[in-house]
Order: structure tokens, then sequence, then C-alpha cells
């Protein structure tokens, strides 16, 4: 069982995915990085990136990538279609229950909704917080609560998208949270391996982000926290690589 603890405070699978997008993103700017860095000439780059795979495939057990990214992308597409949907169903709610706002609330509460009246921001590139609301929406919307909804003008196509959009999302994140599979044990020298490919590749950002100064979209590419931001997870406390980073090589 590993001692060393994590520098980094996504999941290794999450921290693994986005240090190949800094990676290949590095790869497709190197000639401008190149000249910027010598030290980062071929195969520097490649090098790296293969690291990632290779820490992808034995440590973690995920030998095919290619997969693990088409069911993200997947995922974050419908999860933008699920998000249209609940917008419509949350304003249409609390419209329709203007004149009895007791009983407005209580449906929020019932359906998920935390803040009455809120936009919902909190669940845009939050993929746990989006499968709980749904989850939430779909034991909640009970054929008397249908009902009661449609009563008060909401459209059945409102409502059956909803609980169709909710189970294909539900069902893909199962999907990609088995595909995901992170061995539940670590050892040691794993998670030093882990750790390591996190400090390169965090460093690596960092200085790519000084080259770019004045140019926020270029930025973006080399930022770990916009990164998995974009894949929809929830992002703890961490000290991040705007302020850390020691580059390896």
């Amino acid at each position: 069982m590993s001692t060393t603890q994590r520098i980094y405070s996504f999941r290794d699978v999450d921290m693994l995915t986005a240090s190949l997008t800094i990676t290949d993103n590095a790869i497709a700017a190197k000639d401008f990085l190149i000249e910027k860095r010598p030290l980062w000439a071929d195969p520097f780059f490649a090098d790296v990136r293969q690291r990632v795979l290779n820490a992808f495939s034995s440590i973690l057990g995920i030998s095919n990538v290619k997969e693990l990214a088409l069911q993200t992308a997947g995922l974050n597409a419908l999860g933008k279609t699920v998000l249209k949907d609940v917008a419509e169903f949350k304003i249409q709610l609390v419209t329709d229950f203007a004149d009895n706002k007791t009983r407005g609330e209580e449906l929020q509460h019932l359906l998920g909704f935390k803040s009455p009246g809120a936009t919902l921001p909190k669940y845009k590139n939050n993929q746990e917080a989006l499968v709980q609301l749904l989850q939430r929406l779909k034991t909640g919307i009970t054929p008397e609560i249908r009902t009661e909804l449609e009563e008060k003008g909401m459209s059945p196509a409102t409502i059956d998208n909803i609980v169709t959009h909710a189970n294909q999302y539900l069902e893909a994140n199962v999907k990609q949270e088995t595909f995901k599979g992170d061995k539940k044990v670590l050892t040691n020298a794993n998670m030093q391996e882990l750790n390591a490919i996190y400090t390169q590749v965090s460093g690596i950002a960092k200085v790519a982000r000084t080259f770019y100064k004045g140019r926020p979209v270029e930025q973006d590419k080399f930022s770990f926290k916009k990164i998995v931001k974009s894949m929809g997870i929830a992002r703890g406390k961490q000290t991040s690589e705007e302020e850390t980073g020691e580059v390896i090589g």
C-alpha cells in the first residue's frame, strides 16, 4: 500500500487525462515552444506523452485511452443537452407556481433544486453534481407530481425529455466510471510516478503559459484548472500549477 501522498486533488485518471491533453497541446505548438525553450526539442514532448500513456496502462490498467476520451466527450455533449432540458424545466416550474410559492419551493427542494429561483451554474462542468440532480429528478417526478406539473401548464414533452435524458446521462456516467476503473491500491512506486508526472506536466504548463502571456485562449490550453473543468470534474482545493510546478527536463 502506498504511503506517498498525492500532490494533486484530482482522481488519478483525471490528472492523467489532463496531462495527456496538455502534452498533446504542447506537441501541436512545439515549434513555437522549442524556439522559446530549446531543451524541449524532440523527442521531449513525445517522451512525456509516452510516460503518461504508460501510467494509464501499467498503473491504472487503462489501455484504450482513445475510448476513454470518446466516452468523456460523449458524456459532456449529452450533459449540455441535459442542462438545457433542466433549465427549461426549472423556469417553468418557478413560473407556474408563482401564485403558490410555498408549493413551488417544496417541489424545487423535492426535485433537487436547492436554491429556488437561481440559475444552474453549479451543474455546468460538474459531473458529480449533475448526476445527483438527475437522480433526484428521476425519482422525484412521480405520476402524481407529473400530473400536478402538467395541470399547471408544463408540456408533457418537457417532462419526457427530462426523464429520458436523465436516464441516458446516468447510464453513460456509469459506463464511463466503470471504464475508468482506478485500481484501489497503489504501490508507493506507483504514487511517486503519478506525482512525478503531475510535477513535470504542470511545470511544462506553467512555463508555456508565460510564453503565451496576453493570449488567454492559448494559455487555457496549458491550464490543469481549465482542462479539468472542461472535463466536467469537480475540482477540490489544491495548489494550482499557476503557483507551483517544477520543470523537469
